[in-house]
């Protein structure tokens, strides 16, 4: 943690106040009773300590800082850096020094680090950075921080606050998952790769028009801007589609936050393993989100998962809307066609989750639940899975 500037009056027995106000008591008094020594030596020292008092007061002023994190996007075990560059704006020169406290979840590394100290000369600059580890998943900010500065004796020292805006976002780890059977509807073709029937709804450019294709398909538009008759192409694709549910309450009920951390984690594996098929997914949580909405509709793509994985590092223990107002408040178009994937700590949770949704919408059903112990009860077209069943295990890997 940053350490608290020290008082004024506590770095040095005439640093303070009081102290000058005894030095210039003692120079009026050596006046008044010739004794000249003693108020030469007092009076010489007031004006030091005046010129250092007024050297500490201008040292952090015209100094220009700025700051940059590098890679504030990332996964436990991997590292980011903060670059900081200061500018003297004047032709006093300065020592300056920032103090930075990080929160518990980030580690620093001191072999990549600079000290924190830095020697500006009039009008210069100069640069210092810090490496970080990111230990555990979570949103964190760096500070609180300050630049301090002083006299060339260290006798004062003033500090100025220095914020850091950006955040920094550590994903849930990645874990090496088996292959999920995820349910969807199949309507235009396999496989965006080897679909044979166009999908009207992902439109991805336009070419010129052969004459060998219906003329509703024309880009009229484009083609008075080209010249050229222009057609529109489309992609094939499956529209296959998995809505996400991550039932969280058993977690906190049960008091199991490690159990709570490894849903996470395997929730963003499975949507890891869904974006790189192309299908489009969807998020939703039951519990409390840091400045994001709990509901992340369908899409699909790297932008995708990466909101996907910013939700999931944003969910912190707490309730939020329960997961039946939740689904039950999904527009027709919002789920519609989709298969849904239900993670929770017990099966009977899961369950719960899914009899949620409407009636129309339970075509394909995964619970994928912390528990070994399966519930007595089941559901045509439900699929149930332990974490153990998805998990990636040496022998597997073998």
């Amino acid at each position: 943690m940053a350490r608290a500037p020290i008082p004024l009056e506590k770095r040095s027995l005439f640093g303070g106040t009081k102290g000058l106000v005894v030095l210039a008591v003692l120079s009026a008094a050596g006046l008044a009773y010739s004794a000249v020594g003693l108020a030469f030596f007092a009076f010489t020292l007031l004006c030091l300590l005046l010129a250092l008092r007024a050297w500490a007061r201008l040292a952090l002023l015209r100094v220009e800082t700025s700051a940059e994190l590098e890679g504030h996007r990332l996964y436990p075990g991997e590292t980011f850096r903060i670059k900081a560059a200061f500018h003297n704006a004047k032709p006093l020169p300065v020592r300056i020094r920032l103090e930075l406290a990080h929160p518990e979840g980030l580690t620093e590394l001191p072999a990549e680090s600079a000290s924190g100290e830095a020697a500006l000369r009039a009008f210069g600059g100069a640069e210092m950075s810090w490496c970080y580890r990111a230990e555990k998943r979570g949103v964190y900010r760096l500070g609180p921080a300050g630049i301090s500065s002083g006299d060339l004796l260290g006798l004062y020292r003033e500090t100025s606050p220095f914020n850091f805006k950006d955040e920094i976002v550590v994903f849930p780890r990645k874990l090496r998952t088996l292959p999920l059977e995820t349910p969807f509807r199949d309507f235009f073709g396999i496989h965006p790769s080897k679909g044979v029937v166009e999908d009207p709804a992902w439109y991805e450019g336009t070419r010129d028009y052969d004459g060998l294709r219906p003329a509703r398909n024309i880009h009229w538009k484009a083609s008075v801007r080209l010249g050229v008759l222009q057609e529109k192409i489309f992609a094939p694709t499956s529209h296959r589609k998995v809505f996400l549910v991550f039932e969280g309450a058993g977690f906190e009920e049960a008091e199991d936050p490690d159990g709570f951390e490894s849903a996470l984690e395997l929730l963003g594996s499975i949507a890891t393993s869904i974006a790189e098929s192309g299908a489009s997914f969807a998020l939703a949580t039951d519990r409390a989100v840091r400045t994001h909405p709990a509901v992340l509709p369908l899409g699909r793509g790297p932008e995708q998962l990466g909101s996907v994985l910013e939700l999931l590092a944003r969910i912190v223990p707490g309730r939020g809307r329960s997961t039946r107002r939740l689904l039950s408040g999904l527009g027709s178009s919002g789920a519609m066609g989709s298969g849904f994937v239900v993670v929770a700590r017990g099966a009977a949770e899961g369950m719960a989750s899914v009899r949620a949704l409407a009636p129309s919408r339970r075509h394909g059903k995964i619970v994928v639940h912390a528990t070994a112990a399966e519930p007595d009860f089941g559901e045509e077209g439900l699929q149930l899975l332990s974490f153990a069943d998805l998990v990636e295990s040496e022998e597997d890997r073998r």
